[in-house]
């Protein structure tokens, strides 16, 4: 009788497929990073325990997606931030017994189809998965405050003149220039993308069924603060610091349905946790009635859909195909909700 062999698993091999994959939703944000991590290591002391506590969340939500277990949000900020210590954990706070927590894997469909293409040689959707992970890791590095503490009425005075040094100094200088050179190319991509976007629009909806308006507003214009409390509920919906003290702006793309009734999709551009590289682009909609007393009723929609981030640190125009692919996803959310009110 002829034995038969059966393969029961194989080793991946590493072919160009995945030497072509593409990290570039990584990639976008990388140079903040790699800049915070070079400031962390020359100015803090916490750095090492910083770092520790973004390989913990690293570990936690690969965990996650993996499904190894399952947390509660309680418990996996207390881990990020203390450790894994097994008294921590209460009778609610995760699927498993805590002596079992690396042990249990449910497949997670998502995951799991992505393990099977890398299997048979395509592997960008793995790459993917967790370019995805680690920009979200990122993300909250970045919104990482660094402080020094000093004690001495001395040491805060020499800590002053530093920063004051810094201030003024040619580098820094130099920096604002490209800082402010890459914003001005993400406005013009934005602004760029949502007149083509404005062009496909009219190739199915008329003029006369809807009219379409776009206002553009930069950081320079008087009207940039306006949007300032939905952009801060924006940021707070979605974890990170809308720091208002750097320059930005917003698009408008005003859906006008009927005389007395519009949409307004309203796509800020603002700045990212406490570094200054950093641009995230958010989106909220808001329908606008005229009452009959010549009144206006406003309302605010919300578009459940995280920031687009990307470094200043980089020439814009190479984050262009990621950045369009949001925007468009952005205006088909919208243009949904809108449908979906209109009766």
């Amino acid at each position: 009788m002829e034995n038969k062999i059966i393969e029961l698993w194989k080793p991946i091999s590493i072919s160009n497929n995945w030497e072509k994959t593409d990290t570039s939703i990584l990639d976008d944000l990388a140079p903040s990073w790699f800049r915070k991590r070079s400031e962390l290591k020359e100015g803090n002391n916490d750095y090492e325990e910083f770092i520790n506590r973004l390989k913990r969340q690293h570990a936690i939500e690969t965990g996650v997606v993996e499904k190894l277990y399952d947390l509660s949000d309680g418990i996996t900020e207390t881990f990020i931030r203390e450790g894994f210590v097994e008294s921590y954990l209460s009778h609610d706070d995760t699927n498993i017994a805590p002596q079992q927590l690396m042990v249990k894997r449910d497949e997670k469909v998502k995951y799991i189809d992505a393990l099977e293409k890398a299997d048979f040689n395509e592997p960008q959707e793995l790459v993917s998965l967790f370019c995805n992970i680690q920009k979200r890791n990122i993300e909250n590095a970045l919104n990482y405050k660094s402080e020094k503490t000093e004690t001495t009425f001395a040491d805060v005075a020499k800590l002053f003149t530093e920063k004051i040094d810094i201030l003024n100094s040619v580098t820094r200088e130099q920096r604002q220039i490209q800082l402010n050179t890459n914003r001005k190319l993400i406005f013009d991509n934005i602004y760029k993308l949502l007149g083509n976007i404005r062009t496909e629009l009219f190739k199915v909806i008329s003029y006369e069924k809807a009219q379409i308006r776009i206002e553009s507003v930069r950081p320079e214009d008087k009207k940039y603060y306006w949007h300032t409390q939905q952009i801060a509920e924006y940021a707070k919906l979605h974890n990170y610091y809308f720091n208002r003290f750097l320059p930005r702006g917003w698009f408008k793309i005003s859906f006008v349905v009927s005389t007395t009734k519009r949409y307004d999709l309203v796509i800020s551009v603002h700045h990212y946790s406490y570094d200054d590289s950093v641009i995230a682009i958010g989106s909220f909609l808001e329908f606008l009635e005229e009452l009959p007393d010549n009144g206006e009723e406003r309302t605010t929609i919300p578009i459940n859909l995280k920031p687009f981030t990307v470094s200043l640190e980089v020439d814009s125009s190479k984050q262009f195909t990621n950045m369009d692919h949001y925007i468009h996803d952005i205006v088909k959310i919208a243009l949904t909700i809108i449908a979906n009110e209109i009766v």
